[in-house]
């Protein structure tokens, strides 16, 4: 199963206070805090760990419906920075995971898998955009059929619905600031 998030960098610097008083100590795992610590840039680590969290997050709720954001609970293990996109495993409830994230300017994105080597099976797309209107938005992208839609189910967790086929396609759709980040599961 998949999860992404997405970080407005800008948004994140002005509105998040990450060095305050016993954040780090409630989101991170002692061996997370030690890489932000040693890190050259710790704000931009803050961010990427972060968003490997929300991502896991989300696919562990899309597999197993088990509503709990315990951030320290999910740790990152063997996580490898290298210009642009970092690399990572997660642990959370004795599930592995594995993530990869872009490195912007702007933002960070990350995307978890259950399952290794499955990022080529993944269609991604980021927008610099409010709109909440996640149907046109993926049509106008080619990323889906025109006859295909964005539904959620009632625990709030979205799928591309193929009118045609009557077919669901798992989706994971996250915003921040002036960002969205949605990937989709290519059946293709």
């Amino acid at each position: 199963m998949l999860g992404n998030d997405i970080v407005d960098l800008n948004t994140a610097g002005k509105d998040s206070n990450w060095r305050r008083r016993g954040y780090l100590e409630k989101v991170f795992t002692s061996y997370e805090q030690n890489l932000i610590s040693c890190s050259s840039n710790p704000d931009l680590l803050v961010w990427i760990l972060w968003s490997i969290k929300e991502s896991v997050y989300k696919a562990h709720f899309r597999i197993y419906q088990f509503r709990e954001f315990a951030p320290k609970k999910i740790e990152i293990t063997d996580i490898k920075i290298k210009e642009e996109t970092a690399v990572a495993e997660a642990f959370y409830h004795n599930k592995k995971y594995y993530s990869k994230t872009a490195i912007s300017d702007s933002f960070v994105h990350s995307i978890v898998l259950n399952e290794p080597l499955k990022f080529s099976e993944i269609k991604t797309a980021i927008f610099k955009t409010g709109s909440r209107d996640y149907t046109s938005l993926l049509i106008n992208k080619n990323l889906i059929d025109q006859s295909d839609f964005v539904e959620k189910t009632q625990d709030g967790i979205p799928n591309i619905v193929s009118r045609e086929e009557g077919v669901k396609v798992p989706i994971s759709i996250s915003h921040h600031g002036d960002f969205l980040g949605i990937i989709i599961k290519d059946l293709s």
